[in-house]
């Protein structure tokens, strides 16, 4: 019988920590962070959205502007906004199909 091969998972270990593990690794990346966007890179290397790394950036000590938290509160309510419309745009494109099926057929 032969042994079961162990499945390599894609994503990389810091995209699915828990925020006690990631604030502890956050120390580390902030050392050797060289980059512009604190906010924007933690982000992005932990998965995590912007407010997200706000808060825990705070926790860690940082401060961040509070004019730059409202405009990050502002992207992600325009973000949800859009996509609400946009599936509610898939929604009627798809009743509009739904509804040329049923006049083509015949019956309706």
């Amino acid at each position: 019988m032969s042994k079961r091969k162990k499945r390599k998972l894609n994503t990389p270990t810091r995209k699915w920590m828990k925020r006690a593990t990631r604030l502890h690794s956050a120390k580390h990346f902030i050392t050797k962070y060289e980059g512009k966007n604190l906010v924007k890179d933690y982000s992005r290397y932990y998965g995590v959205d912007n407010l997200c790394a706000v808060r825990e950036l705070e926790m860690l000590g940082y401060s961040i502007e509070e004019s730059y938290i409202a405009e990050m509160k502002n992207e992600l309510k325009h973000k949800q906004l859009k996509a609400e419309r946009k599936k509610q745009q898939k929604l009627e494109k798809m009743q509009e199909e739904v509804e040329t099926w049923v006049e083509s057929d015949g019956k309706g």
